[in-house]
């Protein structure tokens, strides 16, 4: 019973530490790079490099905490989003300043990578 309730615990306190990192619909897309800077990550659930950088992004999610905001966008949920930033293969990381798109990337990309990416 002991072994339930820590492994039960455990689960429910990484639960509410992990994903800083949200995903976001064709309804929201807008208003989400609306303003600030935006990393959007355009992913599929079935892609291994997009599994590979969901900690890589997650990391740079907390360390830059107020400066950027990273979102996700599922590929195979939200096609026209696809279709209209023209996203050929995934992982593929667009940078929005002010809803304005300023660099992308395509394939997974380590954190310095990202970081470069972001500055420019």
């Amino acid at each position: 019973m002991k072994i339930r309730f820590t492994l039960f615990f455990l689960l429910v306190t990484c639960a509410a530490f992990a994903g800083n990192i949200q995903e976001v619909s064709e309804q929201s897309f807008d208003q989400e790079i609306s303003s600030g800077t935006v990393i959007v990550d355009f992913y599929g659930p079935w892609c291994p490099p997009c599994k590979r950088l969901t900690p890589v992004l997650e990391s740079l999610s907390e360390e830059m905490k107020g400066k950027v905001t990273i979102v996700k966008v599922n590929i195979d949920s939200s096609p026209n989003l696809m279709e209209k930033y023209e996203v050929r293969g995934v992982p593929t990381l667009i940078v929005f300043k002010d809803g304005k798109e300023k660099k992308r990337a395509v394939g997974y990309q380590d954190k310095s990578a990202v970081k470069k990416l972001i500055s420019g």
